[in-house]
């Protein structure tokens, strides 16, 4: 995960969806994050405009109940995908 310059360390494994895990990380602000990490070799073409798409939508979104966006990071093999941790209550 070293890719990914904002992260300190992965924590745990919170999910994992093929072609997609999902991660809690610690940003190197000490701020916990969740991050998806996206498989590329495993989307369809049209898959990566949507992603793209969904991130921008997220990243204009500023709503208390929409998950806060953090970061996006398209490396080689992966996307990164940074968000608030939202926990159960």
């Amino acid at each position: 995960m070293n890719a990914v310059p904002l992260l300190d360390r992965l924590h745990v494994l919170l999910n994992r969806f093929l072609p997609s895990s999902v991660f809690c990380a610690v940003k190197k602000t000490g701020e916990e994050c969740a991050v998806k990490k996206i498989t590329k070799s495993q989307l369809q073409s049209y898959d990566h405009d949507a992603l793209k798409d969904e991130v921008k939508l997220l990243s204009e979104c500023k709503h208390p109940n929409i998950i806060r966006y953090i970061d996006f990071f398209d490396e080689p093999e992966y996307y990164y995908l940074l968000s608030e941790v939202v926990s159960k209550k």
